[in-house]
């Protein structure tokens, strides 16, 4: 019998608790049996998009709160294709949508942090990674 880093019965527990949605598609989050770094067997928070064939590729995510998620939703359709729609040669239009959705979630969350809490970065540690990487 495999003994599982996480049991299927663990993430479903945890996932209940959070009770969030996908970032990406606003669906119920719910457990995917994978392997960790090391190649135990375990089971991760993440979604299938509503994909349900067998061959289907989850994305792992612990999600956002639906509330999140919809105001990311609202924020794409209001500012067209601007804000997270980056347009990559290829891609569908749902794809990049999603892409949108997710990236205004993570936005939203930074927001929600830093309400209570300190910035990762001073000023002066912003400005010497700037001119690190940029000049």
């Amino acid at each position: 019998m495999k003994k599982y880093q996480v049991t299927k019965k663990q993430c479903q527990k945890h996932i209940d608790q959070v009770n969030n949605v996908c970032d990406r598609c606003g669906r119920k989050i719910v457990p995917i049996k994978t392997v960790d770094n090391s190649h135990n067997p375990t089971y991760w928070a993440g979604c299938f998009h509503g994909s349900k064939d067998k061959d289907a590729f989850g994305n792992f995510t612990y999600g956002v709160p639906k509330e999140t998620y919809k105001l990311a939703y609202k924020l794409v359709l209001q500012d067209n294709l601007y804000l997270g729609m980056k347009k990559e040669k290829g891609s569908d239009f749902e794809y990049l949508f999603q892409n949108g959705v997710s990236k205004i979630c993570g936005i939203l969350n930074d927001i929600e942090y830093i309400k209570n809490n300190k910035p990762r970065y001073t000023k002066t540690q912003l400005r010497k990674d700037y001119i690190k990487y940029y000049k």
